[in-house]
């Protein structure tokens, strides 16, 4: 049923739990928007058999065809999501993290009252289409990562103490502790009030920044999912330089007539250089000339998963192997595979479940997989030629690479190992 219509594409759907009303449809093709749309009896059978379970007691939390996967959430017995995917290697924990991440977008931008208390299904309808842009992005072949990590996706600019400092005197300034600089959907320095904000919000709201169309400045009303649902905050925002925006939460002072001035002349003209480099590290997110060894193919994902940051680098000046495209695919699912086969979600989960137990802690420091062939002239039936992916974790951080075929599988380790403990005064 499902797979005629999804072939190669991811559609959500949107629908109020008590009556089945749909909300929204929303589609992809190939990692591009879509507007082909399910028929209204897929959309009813897929809704109907998540009801018929729920009144049974039964929980449907996901099923698979040949083809397509399908993922149900229900959030407050308000609202329902379903996703179906056909795109090649679509596990269920990114789909289940897509859900989470598209009801967060629409608490962000409607408000969780608006959701959980519907007086008129068509007023919501119009209220909705304010998160399409949002959420498009979500299902969209994106370069960030957040959406599957669940960490914010950051860079790592060379003039890193002093953007901060400037960051910081203007919060002040303005009377706000939250503040931040993004860069394209990055967060190149931000106040320690910004990285107390909870998820999902710490996700979605610089990538809401990276979605909305070009503005020298906004006054952008928005929720807080996890810390305010239902009093909106100002999300102020300032274009420092094209593709470079500050970004504040504030109450109803300051008015944006009296912030914008102050910002670019006081306090950003004498940084002017270093926010130019920041914008020349997208999408790299390392300095020019940070040793990486040449083994590694442009694709490396570092996380620490207490401050709930990540560091994704897309370019590292390496040709060699398959396209972007398709690195970018396989470190996704290799982030999937370590996170729900080896290492715990959270450090120190496992460890600590463990010591309740009163049994050693067996937990996975470093895993490799090595693909059946590469991909490009030479690599198809030739023995060894596969590409390696090696992932490794030490206390909070942890690292995944794509690494050449050349690389010999026993040396994987230290070469993450060494990666890593290069890069972790950066993160």
């Amino acid at each position: 049923m499902a797979e005629e219509s999804t072939e190669g594409a991811v559609h959500l759907l949107c629908l109020t739990t008590s009556s089945g009303v749909p909300l929204f449809c929303r589609s992809s093709r190939g990692g591009a928007p879509s507007r082909q749309q399910l028929p209204f009896s897929i959309i009813g059978s897929l809704n109907g058999v998540h009801m018929f379970g729920a009144n049974m007691d039964v929980t449907l939390r996901s099923a698979r065809t040949k083809d397509t996967a399908v993922v149900w959430k229900t959030f407050h017995d308000s609202i329902s999501l379903i996703v179906l995917s056909s795109e090649q290697g679509s596990p269920e924990l990114r789909l289940e993290r897509l859900l989470e991440l598209v009801f967060g977008a629409m608490v962000l931008l409607v408000g969780l009252e608006e959701l959980t208390q519907i007086r008129n299904v068509e007023r919501l309808k119009k209220d909705l289409r304010a998160t399409y842009g949002l959420i498009d992005s979500l299902l969209l072949d994106s370069e960030l990562m957040g959406d599957l990590t669940q960490c914010v996706d950051c860079i790592a600019p060379p003039d890193g103490p002093l953007l901060q400092e400037a960051l910081a005197g203007i919060a002040e300034e303005m009377g706000s502790v939250f503040a931040s600089l993004v860069a394209r959907g990055r967060v190149v320095a931000a106040t320690q009030g910004w990285w107390r904000l909870g998820a999902p919000e710490s996700v979605l709201l610089p990538w809401l920044v990276g979605t909305l169309p070009v503005q020298a400045a906004r006054d952008y009303p928005v929720y807080l999912p996890h810390g305010s649902p239902t009093v909106p905050h100002r999300l102020l925002t300032l274009m420092l330089l094209p593709g470079l925006d500050l970004c504040m939460l504030c109450g109803p002072q300051p008015p944006l007539s009296q912030v914008e001035p102050q910002v670019l002349e006081r306090w950003w003209q004498p940084v002017l250089e270093p926010l130019r480099a920041c914008l020349a590290l997208v999408p790299r997110g390392l300095p020019a000339g940070f040793p990486v060894h040449p083994d590694i193919l442009g694709r490396l994902l570092l996380l620490h998963l207490e401050q709930r940051r990540g560091l994704f680098t897309v370019e590292l000046g390496g040709v060699e192997g398959p396209s972007p495209r398709s690195r970018r695919r396989l470190l996704r699912s290799f982030y999937v595979l370590v996170t729900s086969s080896y290492f715990p979600p959270e450090a120190g989960s496992l460890e600590e479940k463990a010591e309740e137990q009163g049994g050693p802690a067996e937990v996975a420091r470093a895993c490799y997989v090595v693909s059946e062939a590469a991909e490009g002239p030479g690599g198809r039936g030739n023995p060894g030629a596969g590409l390696r992916l090696v992932a490794v974790q030490a206390g909070p951080r942890r690292l995944l690479l794509l690494v050449s075929p050349r690389s010999p599988a026993h040396g994987l380790r230290g070469l993450a190992t060494r990666t890593l403990h290069a890069l972790t005064p950066i993160l």
